[in-house]
């Protein structure tokens, strides 16, 4: 049985989160940076290369139509905005970046952890 989509997708979040953890640990003492950058949902060409997977062809059609008008929201982050917010953490030494709008959600969900789940359990 294949995992569903968000499980396969959290545990990769959380591998990269926690390589960058023990890199950014184990490089300090040779004067190394190493951040990471949090950029939530980018407006880009990502619907061009993506593939969506599933028996149901309505249901593929139906996440890459959802996907298109996520792109036009406003909880999505211009290219330019992860750039700044690279360079920002780069220069200011910072450890870890979350960009644009996903900043909101990552603290909604610190602070109300409950709230959060029970809200996306709602889709």
């Amino acid at each position: 049985m294949p995992l569903p989509q968000m499980t396969a997708y959290c545990a990769s979040k959380y591998a990269v989160t926690g390589l960058t953890e023990t890199l950014r640990l184990e490089l300090a003492p040779q004067g190394i940076h190493v951040c990471a950058v949090h950029p939530g949902v980018i407006n880009s060409d990502f619907l061009e290369r993506a593939q969506f997977r599933d028996r149901n062809e309505p249901a593929v059609e139906l996440r890459r139509q959802q996907m298109s008008e996520m792109l036009k929201s406003n909880w999505v982050s211009q290219p330019e905005d992860i750039a700044k917010a690279i360079w920002d953490a780069v220069k200011n030494k910072r450890s870890d970046v979350t960009v644009g709008p996903a900043f909101l959600a990552a603290e909604a969900y610190r602070l109300f952890p409950g709230l959060m789940q029970w809200a996306m359990q709602q889709r």
